[in-house]
């Protein structure tokens, strides 16, 4: 043969490879996942949120993207790497061990990549030039270096600088195709899944047998490997366990072995496994077939039982081009650029609007011709109303807080609080919240909504007008229910299939069912049976988005915010014109949406600078805020006449009426264009806007708000208004924000802390010390150790072995890295519990927020005179591990009048409770010297 025509085949096979193996525009993780749209932005869903909701910062200009456990990538148009997630390894790659919620730039790949993997640790990237480049976890080799050494930021596999056309990582192994059809492997190789016909762990890439030509792409999951051949044929080898190789047979294989009745026509390939249990899928134009494990229906064929040789997936009969596997679930790319997964759904990873397990196919929402998605109903974990907050806790329950006067709390009372309560029966099981002046109303994981407070007006949608202190059912939506809304004395809901029904007052015809007939339970909107993707209720009108992206209004309109260019009432809905969004607001009399371009439109009344435009002249069509036009990922609209902002960045800006301090800007001034939040300007996840006062969840887990406080909306155990941000205090299930070094933290509530689950892990954990003061000893653990190791080191030094930290104890972590973990839910210790105390030094943690001079006075079994101070402790002390200083308290000090504590803390270098608004409470732990 010609050298030429020899050297144009190979060209050839090449850009086949390649072509075979391009940029995944789907992904599916650990009950997640995510896909590319249209517009080359990416949306993600799962872990919780179970419909598509955009990822900050990547709106636009992507080309693939990747998921594995709880670490995603994806790949820019530009041909660079952002990844954002879990970087206990370093996985993120760009150069820190720090978690991200939001995408980091992989150090060195801002450009030239033309594919991305993402393995359980570790990461990899093909570049330009055929090489691949690694990053992360690498106690197997995995990262291809000739070591075992952890990377930050990616470095060269060795021998494979070019070459190379696609990339898979597993686990702890990575394979590689090579632009002549080979497959190539490094890593662990207990099971055989390097397919070298050994079990030697391979720090450096080794042929699979039998595979030096003749595959177009691979597959590397937990302790197997999966290969597509250029003729559509599947071979896998490896871990055998639940039938992962389909075969037939439950035994592994250390050399590839050809997929029983699969060895044509197969065009995409995907598989994962979780510890043992692995899964795998291939498809064409014809369909897909699966095997393997199947407990939650993720093969999709309608049952969940596990089979080790391939079945058909129900329904998935044509146009399949991509195919994605997480843990327990599938999804499926269709040739008409719609999204289709089955298996398991706990965490809302088929994206479907539900929690339901699926063992057939279920269409995403909102991903529909194209692979785009303009919109999507989002759940709200956050919600204000004019004087109260609610949120949803990490174990899926509600908690409110503020006014109760109309039982708005939901815990069956009319009292107000002012921190976190309990909602009446919910204490699990919600997925989404809102709340608006005086009710409050939550979607379950069942998609059905429950609602309480104020029912004057049928509000609550219960087919009565009696006021709930606790939760009841709205009519007729105990499930099929994707989003709610909830305005001053109306509410409606988003149905799974698209359609819209409202419920309550209707003078302005706000329920949009072309009547002003006031309803006690759920009604149709005119025209809004299907097509919606989103919602919001205002004072008197509400507001639609279309999955098109289309905006449509109806309600009051003496401002002209409906957008229509009028200022007439609709009892139905009518179009606002000129815009394609993607999140809608409304507030008192104005309007204010998130446009795909990230930017931000208002219109309505404008009479405290709420349009955002600089000005303070009515619009009855959509202005532009001034300085976000880009880059706001969301907004919140309050009822009194101002809106927040949250930035693709993580900040906080607001603007409008000003004069509770709402802003939070730390003044009471008027703002007619965007301020930043003071202390807000990066760290945040999710904001929400209520009458006088504003909140925002943090990245770390917590909840600040500020504003107006009369009643205690704003969380802090106090009414005392604030024009900057203060904590909320979480009495259950506290976060432990922990940063790198030495952290002195407590358990504040009743439930035992088990240790080895909260910090068994090394990369992030490396000791754990609990003062005894019964023993006046230690007792200890350390992730890194073995249970005897760590009994017989222990044991050496004096120590015991520290295995459950009970409740209201305090102590020490020391973090190799900065991160963030969960107290047990239960009920919070009380300050009062820690009467009695015996002499000595103590640590300990409360549940009950305080200062250290009311902690002092709680242990006081009778109530110090007016003006007194008691002497129930000789010192407290709590340590700051940012500033390496501690904060420190003597009420003896304190009983002496003037600056006498404050001199003292000063001259010896502390820091002073008071002057920083240091308060007790969950997660904190502090040392007690007692008389």
């Amino acid at each position: 043969m010609p050298r030429k025509l020899t050297s144009l085949i190979l060209l050839i096979l090449a850009a086949l490879l390649a072509s075979s193996a391009e940029a995944a525009t789907i992904a599916a993780g650990t009950h997640l996942s995510c896909a590319v749209t249209s517009s080359g932005g990416v949306k993600c869903w799962g872990t919780g949120n179970g419909t598509p909701a955009d990822v900050t910062g990547l709106t636009s200009g992507v080309s693939a993207v990747a998921a594995a456990d709880y670490t995603k990538c994806a790949l820019t148009t530009a041909g660079g790497v952002k990844c954002w997630g879990h970087n206990e390894s370093g996985q993120l790659g760009n150069g820190t061990t720090t978690e991200s919620s939001t995408p980091v730039d992989v150090t060195g790949l801002s450009s030239g990549v033309t594919a991305i993997t993402v393995g359980g640790k570790h990461a990899c990237a093909l570049t330009t030039a055929g090489g691949v480049k690694c990053w992360g976890w690498n106690s197997s080799g995995q990262l291809g270096d000739n070591s075992t050494t952890q990377r930050l930021t990616p470095v060269d596999v060795s021998g494979l600088t070019s070459g190379v056309a696609a990339i898979s990582a597993g686990d702890f192994h990575t394979c590689a195709v090579t632009t002549t059809g080979g497959v190539k492997c490094w890593g662990s190789n207990d099971r055989g899944e390097l397919g070298d016909d050994t079990t030697t762990r391979r720090l450096t890439p080794v042929d699979a047998t039998g595979l030096t030509s003749g595959v177009s792409n691979v597959v590397a999951s937990g302790y197997h490997t999966c290969a597509l051949t250029t003729v559509g044929g599947v071979k896998c080898w490896g871990f055998a366990y639940y039938g992962s190789l389909g075969d037939g047979t439950y035994t592994d294989r250390k050399v590839p072995a050809d997929v029983s009745g699969i060895t044509s026509g197969m065009t995409v390939l995907a598989a994962r496994q979780d510890y043992f249990y692995a899964t795998v899928c291939a498809g064409s134009a014809s369909g897909v077939k699966c095997w393997g494990y199947n407990d939650a229906g993720q093969v999709g064929d309608g049952t969940t039982t596990t089979r080790n040789a391939p079945v058909t997936v129900s329904g998935l009969s044509a146009g399949v081009t991509e195919l994605a596997v997480g843990s327990q679930h599938v999804c499926a790319k269709m040739t008409d650029g719609s999204v289709k997964c089955w298996g398991g759904n706990a965490y809302g990873a088929l994206g479907d609007g539900t929690t339901t397990q699926r063992s057939t196919p279920v269409d995403v929402i909102g991903l529909g011709s194209g692979g785009d998605t303009v919109v999507t109903a989002q759940p709200t974990v956050l919600a204000a109303g004019d004087y109260h907050s609610c949120m949803i806790t990490t174990a899926g329950g509600a908690k409110c807080w503020g006014d109760n006067s109309y039982g708005q709390l939901g815990n069956g009372a009319t009292t107000d609080s002012t921190i976190p309560i309990d909602v009446s029966g919910l204490t699990s099981g919600v997925t989404s919240i809102a709340a608006a002046a005086n009710q409050t109303c939550a979607l379950t994981t069942a998609g059905g909504v429950k609602c309480w407070g104020r029912n004057s007006n049928g509000e609550l949608g219960d087919n009565t007008t009696t006021e709930r202190h606790a939760p009841v059912d709205v009519s007729g939506l105990t499930s099929g229910v994707a989003a709610i809304a909830v305005g001053s004395f109306h509410a409606c809901a988003l149905t799974t299939t698209g359609g819209v029904k409202c419920w309550g007052y209707n003078t302005w015809g706000q329920l949009g069912d072309d009547t002003s007939t006031e309803r006690h339970a759920p009604v149709d909107v005119s025209g809004l049976t299907s097509g919606v993707a989103a919602i919001a209720a205002g004072d008197s009108h509400t507001c639609a988005v279309t999955t098109t992206g289309s905006l449509k209004c109806w309600g009051r309109n003496g401002y002209g915010q409906l957008g229509d260019n009028t200022t007439t009432a609709r009892s139905a809905p009518v179009a606002v014109s000129g815009l394609t969004v993607s999140a809608i607001g409304a507030g008192y009399s104005h309007t204010c949406a998130l446009t795909t371009a990230g930017g931000v439109k208002c219109w309505g009344y404008n009479g405290r600078g709420q349009l955002g435009d600089g000005t303070t002249t009515d619009h009855s069509t959509p202005v532009d805020v001034t300085g976000l036009t880009s880059g706001v990922s969301a907004i919140a609209v309050a009822d009194a006449s101002f809106n927040c902002a949250l930035t693709t960045t993580g900040g906080v800006k607001c603007w409008g009426k000003n004069d509770y301090g709402q802003l939070g800007d730390n003044s009471t001034t008027e703002r007619h264009t965007p301020v930043d939040v003071s202390g807000l300007t990066s760290g945040a996840a999710g904001i929400a806007a209520g009458g006088y006062h504003a909140c925002a969840k943090t990245t770390t887990g917590g909840i600040k708000c500020w504003g107006w406080n009369g009643d205690g909306p704003l969380g802090d155990a106090t009414t005392t208004q604030r024009l900057t941000p203060v904590d909320v205090y979480l009495t259950d299930a506290a976060s432990l924000v922990l940063a790198q070094g030495w952290n002195l933290v407590g358990n504040s509530t009743q439930t035992p802390l088990t240790v080895a689950t909260t910090f068994g892990d090394a990369t992030k954990v490396a000791s754990v010390w609990k003062w005894v003061a019964a023993n006046s000893n230690w007792a200890i653990y350390l992730p890194s150790m073995s249970s005897t190791e760590l009994t017989a080191y222990a044991s050496s030094k004096g120590y015991t072995v520290l295995s459950s930290i009970a409740g209201g104890d305090g102590f020490w972590v020391k973090a190799n890295t900065a991160f963030t973990a969960q107290l047990p839910s239960g009920t919070a210790v009380a300050s009062s519990s820690f009467q009695g105390l015996s002499s000595g030094w103590h640590l300990i943690s409360t549940g009950t927020i305080e200062t250290p001079g009311s902690f002092n006075t709680d242990l006081s079994a009778t109530p110090p005179a007016a003006g007194v101070v008691p002497t129930n402790i000789k010192s407290l002390w709590v340590w700051n591990p940012a500033q390496l200083k501690w904060y420190f308290y003597a009420p003896g000090l304190e009983a002496q009048g003037g600056t006498a504590l404050a001199d003292f803390i000063a001259n010896s270098g502390y820091l002073n409770f008071t002057t920083a608004n240091q308060k007790l409470g969950p997660g904190i732990g502090f040392w007690v010297n007692m008389p």
